[in-house]
C-alpha cells in the first residue's frame, strides 16, 4: 500500500451454526483498525509508517470456541519517490539548457521512471519526456514570459510525486556596445 492511500480489506468469513463471528488480528500495525464484527481492515498509513509489517495475523471464532484464521501476510507500506529539480529561476532565449532530476531517489530504493510535461508558456521542443533530465533550446521571445513543468516520477509500485517548478524566458536584449577606437587616416 503507498503513503496516504488507503488500505481496506474485509475477509468472507460464515459460520456453519450461524453463530456470530468475532475477528481479531496479530501484529497489526498502529495505523491499522480492525472491525471486530466484520474482520474488515482499514487505514491510511503516513510517511512515518513507511516500511514492511510481517506475519499480520487475522483469525475469527464462535462463541463455542471454534477458531480459525487466515494465513499470515505483509503489508508493505510505500513512500513516494522525492523529486529534486536542478533548474534556474530565468533563461536567456536562444540559449542551449538542460535541467535535471538526476537527484530525485526512492527512500525506499524502489525504482521509478520519469515523465517531464509542460504546463504553461511557448511551446519548448524536448527530444525526450521519460529521461532523468530535459535539454533544450530556449525559444525566442518578445518579452519575459513564465514557463511552467511538472516532473512526475513514479515507482515500482505505483507510488506517485508530481513535483511543479517555473522559470521565466527572458529576450537577450543587451545592445552591442561599441568600444574605443583608434581612426588612422
Amino acid at each position: 500500500v503507498n503513503i496516504d492511500v488507503e488500505y481496506s480489506f474485509t475477509p468472507d468469513a460464515q459460520d456453519a451454526d450461524g453463530d456470530t463471528l468475532t475477528f481479531a488480528v496479530a501484529n497489526k500495525p498502529t495505523w491499522l483498525q480492525l472491525d471486530t464484527a466484520t474482520g474488515q481492515l482499514t487505514g491510511t498509513p503516513t510517511e512515518q509508517d513507511a516500511q514492511n509489517y510481517p506475519a499480520i495475523k487475522l483469525s475469527v471464532s464462535d462463541p463455542s470456541g471454534a477458531t480459525t484464521s487466515l494465513p499470515e501476510f505483509d503489508i508493505l507500506v510505500n513512500s513516494v519517490p522525492v523529486v529534486v529539480v536542478n533548474a534556474q529561476s530565468s533563461y536567456f532565449e536562444g540559449n542551449e539548457v538542460t535541467i535535471s532530476g538526476v537527484n530525485s531517489y526512492d527512500v525506499d530504493g524502489h525504482e521509478f521512471s520519469y515523465v517531464w510535461q509542460q504546463t504553461d508558456g511557448p511551446t519548448i521542443t524536448i527530444d525526450s519526456t521519460s529521461q532523468s533530465y530535459i535539454s533544450f533550446s530556449v525559444p525566442l521571445v518578445n518579452d519575459a514570459i513564465n514557463v511552467s513543468f511538472n516532473l512526475t516520477l513514479t515507482d515500482s509500485y505505483g507510488a506517485i510525486n508530481i513535483h511543479s517548478f517555473a522559470f521565466t524566458i527572458s529576450p537577450d536584449d543587451i545592445a552591442p556596445s561599441v568600444g574605443d577606437f583608434i581612426l588612422l587616416i
